[in-house]
């Protein structure tokens, strides 16, 4: 028996964004995924646009390195606490 303080499974998100990584991973043999965790709520998922990833490869040609470039208002950044 679990007890629902012990184990809280909060999946905000997952089924949708697995849905769309399988489709563009399908289409564009890539996807990616962001996950936050959160430890009041749980893990929240988040697709990641194609157009907006980009995969630094090592030497030997394995990837190394992934990032996100993407814009943010003005609003977003003076409201986000962790900047």
């Amino acid at each position: 028996m679990v007890d629902g303080d012990t184990v809280r499974i909060v999946s905000r998100g997952f089924q949708t964004t697995i849905h769309e990584a399988l489709t563009d991973a399908v289409d564009f043999g890539n996807a990616n995924v962001f996950v936050d965790d959160d430890e009041e709520v749980g893990p929240l998922y988040v697709p990641v646009p194609l157009k907006e990833s980009y995969i630094g490869l090592g030497d030997e040609g394995y990837v190394e390195l992934l990032f996100r470039v993407y814009k943010l208002r003005q609003e977003q950044i003076v409201s986000n606490e962790d900047w």
